[in-house]
């Protein structure tokens, strides 16, 4: 069950990975470890989204492969060749923006337990069902709505957060509102988000 104090803590990770990445093959870049989880052990992959040049680069690219986006493709098989999954450890995979896909297609090659994306840029081909994978998104932000015509999210359980903009705001884009939002939640109720099932 993912709750609002996993959200975020994968939140979290995910700020982590971009102020301190530890792992970089190419364009791909994320961090990795294990963290304490309501006395349970986790192992995370943590894949933030674009913040180089070649990045914007792979963004516009229309090109799939195996139902999803080229570039998230071959990220998440960089990190799979490089990761090593701790036998009876659950596992978290979470991304956010571009890497959203990356995470969400990644989760499904290693059978992750957990996988969250925040904030996902549209990445498959096809709205194809997947288990354990939940999207978080601010109706605000426009990244989450762009490409659409070329790509689709997929098929799973959607956190929104409330909209608080008459427009889309690029500022709702960043993994630090998610976070604010949900330290917030966490702080003046019982922790629980409205959950929206995608259609």
């Amino acid at each position: 069950m993912i709750d609002t104090q996993l959200l975020l803590t994968a939140a979290y990770r995910i700020k982590w990975a971009y102020d301190q990445e530890q792992f970089n093959v190419l364009s791909t870049e994320w961090a990795e470890g294990i963290f304490l989880y309501k006395g349970q052990r986790i192992q995370y992959i943590a894949i933030p989204g674009s913040n180089d040049l070649i990045d914007w680069l792979w963004n516009i690219t229309l090109a799939s492969w195996d139902g999803v986006k080229l570039a998230s493709y071959y990220s998440a098989n960089r990190i799979k060749r490089r990761f090593r999954k701790r036998q009876g450890m659950p596992l978290l995979v979470c991304g956010h923006s571009k890497e959203g896909p990356t995470a969400v297609y990644l989760g499904k090659l290693l059978e992750a337990d957990y996988c969250i994306s925040f904030n996902p840029a549209p990445g498959f081909r096809k709205r194809e069902k997947v288990k354990n994978a939940v999207l978080v998104i601010d109706p605000d932000d426009i990244v989450f709505h762009l490409g659409k015509l070329n790509f689709k999210h997929p098929d799973c359980t959607i956190y929104t957060l409330p909209k608080n903009h008459k427009s889309y705001s690029l500022q709702d884009h960043c993994i630090q509102n998610t976070i604010d939002y949900l330290e917030l939640l966490l702080g003046q109720s019982d922790g629980i988000m409205d959950i929206q099932k995608s259609n």
